[in-house]
């Protein structure tokens, strides 16, 4: 939320000139990367860590030709905020930040 207020904000208080150059398509996406097994480990490790689930389960990370699918998937694709960073001076957190915070309310919101 805070990020797209910072982008409204800027938008607001730019001239034309300056609302030109902030055209574009922005990745609003926390920082960092990870695949989708690393996310999920994380999410069961910090779960379990709570104490919200009992143990956490193996991920068993596979390949895309493992699971295929009709489209096809780029063997590395991330989306990269470098550029909403630098357009609107918003530095973004990283995405376990974000994961903390969820594992926390979740935690409780149990107890």
């Amino acid at each position: 939320v805070r990020a797209t207020l910072a982008a409204i904000t800027a938008w607001q208080q730019g001239d034309t000139a300056q609302r030109r150059t902030m055209r574009g398509i922005h990745h609003l996406v926390a920082s960092g990367h990870t695949s989708w097994h690393g996310f999920a480990s994380t999410i069961f490790q910090k779960a379990h860590a709570c104490g919200l689930i009992e143990r956490a389960p193996r991920v068993v990370a596979i390949t895309t030709a493992e699971f295929p699918t009709p489209a096809k998937r780029p063997a590395w694709s991330v989306l990269d905020n470098t550029g909403f960073q630098r357009q609107f001076g918003y530095p973004l957190p990283d995405w376990q930040d974000g994961l903390n915070d969820v594992i926390q309310t979740l935690s409780h919101q149990v107890r």
